[in-house]
């Protein structure tokens, strides 16, 4: 029996652009490379991208380490993915549908979907553009893979006004793309890229806190991501920070990716090898501080909570680590937190974020 003939159909077309592509010449490899069975010379698709194979009930497609990724219906994929007929297939942001045409010449329709009109004998089924999937992933994916940020800062305070240390981030300097660092992660997160996005700013961050010489501490955010691959974790951090060592860091990192409870990892006691303070983030009113004894130095909470539920979380945490209230919007609450016993104080209204060199 004949197999069906799958190919690529491009979702939005460039002018001049082909529509449909075939997937031929089993295992097909896809990529930009001269000696892919199916190339796509665009941009941000790598060498050799992805590897289409055949399986009884369909086929599979698996990831050949790309630079930025191939997503199965805008999700995306870690290892081999069985993919059907309809499913949407992405390579970096270049989108296609899979179709398959049977051995008769029809393509084949999934339910629900309209046959055009006309009296030809193949039908081809087009689908939108998948709902959600960033529409500024060229500019994100530029600006990740030419390492397009740099680094900011936002002051850290006592309640006198005293600046004790520095919040550092990072913002996009892609002319097309504005991002600080929250719409930065946002679009990393819709990518799969909040990894890579996280070391390059912290390894930006930490250039630019040492060439403008900032003798503060310096709170690093670590993607909860992060914590999920501990190893990776220290040995970026082993790396970025062997040659800086000079630099007083703090890592935030979640409640959850600390608690001894759910990680048999000891993450804090490995952080602290390497010269690095911890603040535990995500905290609720109902986590018990005893689960954080002597591993963390900062715990952070945010004044969006309301001012009754931060004074009862600085009551019930200042025994055990520095307490830092972020996220302070009224000057007027600056002194009360301070008073009721927070050690540091950041936000809008202690401080804009600023890029380092301003």
């Amino acid at each position: 029996m004949s197999q069906p003939q799958y190919y690529l159909e491009a979702e939005d077309p460039a002018p001049g652009q082909t529509r449909a592509y075939p997937i031929e010449d089993w295992p097909c490899v896809v990529g930009r490379g001269s000696d892919c069975q199916l190339q796509l010379d665009f941009d941000r698709i790598s060498r050799r991208h992805a590897r289409f194979e055949q399986l009884d009930s369909g086929l599979k497609v698996t990831d050949l380490g790309s630079t930025n990724g191939t997503f199965v219906n805008h999700e995306r994929i870690e290892s081999a993915t069985e993919i059907q007929d309809g499913d949407s297939i992405h390579f970096a942001d270049h989108a296609f549908c899979l179709r398959h045409r049977e051995p008769s010449g029809q393509t084949r329709i999934n339910p629900g979907q309209q046959e055009s009109s006309g009296g030809t004998d193949t039908v081809i089924g087009f689908t939108a553009a998948p709902t959600g999937f960033p529409v500024q992933a060229p500019e994100f994916f530029e600006t990740l893979n030419d390492e397009l940020v740099c680094a900011t800062l936002q002051v850290m305070t006592s309640g006198r006004g005293t600046v004790l240390a520095n919040a550092l981030r990072g913002r996009s300097t892609h002319p097309r793309l504005g991002a600080d660092s929250t719409t930065l992660i946002r679009l990393a997160e819709e990518l799969g890229e909040e990894l890579r996005l996280a070391q390059l700013i912290r390894r930006r961050a930490l250039q630019q806190a040492d060439q403008a010489n900032l003798q503060t501490d310096l709170f690093l955010a670590i993607h909860p991501g992060e914590c999920e691959e501990p190893e990776v974790l220290i040995e970026d951090l082993q790396s970025q920070h062997q040659n800086l060592r000079h630099l007083a860091l703090v890592c935030e990192l979640p409640f959850d990716a600390l608690d001894p409870k759910t990680h048999a990892h000891d993450l804090p006691a490995r952080l602290r090898q390497l010269g690095l303070e911890i603040c535990a983030t995500g905290l609720s009113p109902h986590d018990d501080p005893e689960a954080l004894r002597n591993s963390v130095d900062h715990v952070l909470v945010s004044a969006l909570i309301g001012p009754e539920q931060v004074q009862a979380f600085i009551e019930r945490w200042q025994e055990f680590a520095n307490v830092v209230v972020d996220d302070i919007e009224d000057p007027a609450l600056v002194e009360h937190f301070a008073r009721v016993g927070a050690g540091l104080l950041r936000g809008p209204a202690i401080g804009p974020e600023r890029d380092i060199d301003a």
